[in-house]
């Protein structure tokens, strides 16, 4: 699987989210502190839309872990529609349907 390298528990206490699914979307990219976070990246969810969808993001980051691709896109597909500004979201969903045609 894609966490080969790593178990589940100890990437997500080691690591930030976007770094995890960095990793997951990218594995043999080098895992460093720079990548931790993007400087385009969203600001902190305000609203209760947008607290949602960084749930529902984080819920498919780990379904993306566990190689449940479609699921995962399926919350990205949700968060997409409940906070259309935040641009990470359109790149998790990106991201992942890369990695769904490169193991489809």
């Amino acid at each position: 699987g894609i966490n080969a390298e790593y178990g589940t528990n100890n990437l997500s206490s080691a690591m930030s989210d976007d770094r995890v699914l960095e990793h997951i979307l990218n594995p043999s990219a080098p895992l460093s502190a720079e990548q931790s976070k993007a400087p385009d990246s969203d600001p902190v969810p305000q609203t209760n839309q947008e607290k949602r969808a960084d749930q529902l993001r984080l819920e498919g980051i780990k379904l993306a872990e566990q190689n449940k691709f479609t699921e995962a896109m399926n919350l990205f597909d949700q968060a997409v529609a409940l906070a259309p500004t935040m641009a990470s979201l359109y790149n998790d969903r990106a991201q992942l349907s890369r990695l769904m045609g490169e193991n489809g």
